[in-house]
């Protein structure tokens, strides 16, 4: 009787067994699938943009962040970048360029551990880094947050939404945003306590209602990694006014650059008639 009761138990144990590492694997690893640096980014000039500014800003704990500055032309806003999950700046410098041939400024860092920075990601640490290329541009370079628009690309809407929701600015550009990180997980870790075990959850539909500066939202239809449906959530939540355009046949690192930029000459000339954010 007892080994019979044995060999029932034993596959489920071996279940429980399996789903206890699975989850166990998530947790401890949830940073490696969230962030996939690019570590040694090749300086603006190898791409062409000559007299784009490398600086580099101290964090308040001893790390070293890589930024990319050009500035705008008189009459343009500038532009604080926050860039995607994987790679590092100069998988950006085509986004950068289009920045500058349309006379926009621009602030872009690479995060911790991404191209010639140091140090290691994590959601509160881009926060706060975030903040630090916020304050540099407003009480460095003395440029008005009203001139300032904050633009996330990815998992830097994360970034760029909480500032948003911080401080006013000219305005806030989303291009494929989600809705948080944890529910983009619970698409591929269905089976699992997504909510339990992540840390880093980057929750833009929590912060989207306290930002009152107008949103440009850029989402390809064919997301299948942020579905459009995360972007259009995001879009029925905010309580300012919103731009939107969804792209069909296209995923999610498929924007065109001449569709970014034909955008958001659009919602500049839509910010010029705007009141300033107070």
């Amino acid at each position: 009787m007892k080994k019979h009761l044995s060999a029932h138990l034993r596959l489920p144990l071996i279940f429980l067994a399996l789903y206890v590492a699975a989850a166990a694997l998530l947790f401890a690893f949830q940073k490696s699938f969230i962030y996939v640096p690019a570590v040694g980014a090749e300086p603006p000039s190898a791409f062409g943009m000559d007299g784009v500014m490398v600086t580099h800003l101290q964090t308040a704990d001893g790390e070293e962040l890589e930024v990319w500055s050009s500035a705008a032309t008189p009459g343009r806003p500038t532009i604080a970048f926050f860039h995607g999950n994987a790679g590092n700046l100069s998988d950006r410098a085509p986004t950068l360029g289009m920045f500058k041939a349309k006379g926009y400024g621009f602030v872009a860092m690479d995060y911790r551990g991404y191209g010639n920075s140091t140090g290691t990601p994590s959601e509160q640490a881009l926060y706060d880094d975030g903040r630090l290329v916020l304050d540099t541009i407003i009480n460095v370079m003395q440029i008005p947050a009203s001139s300032v628009i904050l633009y996330g690309e990815s998992l830097g809407t994360g970034i760029a939404t909480t500032l948003a929701a911080e401080l006013g600015v000219a305005g806030l550009v989303l291009q494929s945003p989600y809705t948080s990180v944890a529910e983009a997980a619970k698409r591929q870790f269905f089976w699992l306590p997504v909510d339990l075990l992540l840390t880093e959850r980057f929750s833009n539909i929590d912060k989207i209602a306290r930002v009152h500066e107008p949103v440009l939202i850029l989402h390809g239809l064919e997301d299948s990694l942020f579905p459009v449906s995360m972007a259009k959530d995001i879009e029925a939540m905010a309580t300012t006014k919103v731009s939107s355009a969804y792209f069909a046949n296209v995923g999610h690192n498929d924007l065109s650059v001449v569709d970014i930029g034909l955008h958001l000459d659009n919602f500049v000339a839509l910010l010029a008639h705007e009141p300033p954010i107070r």
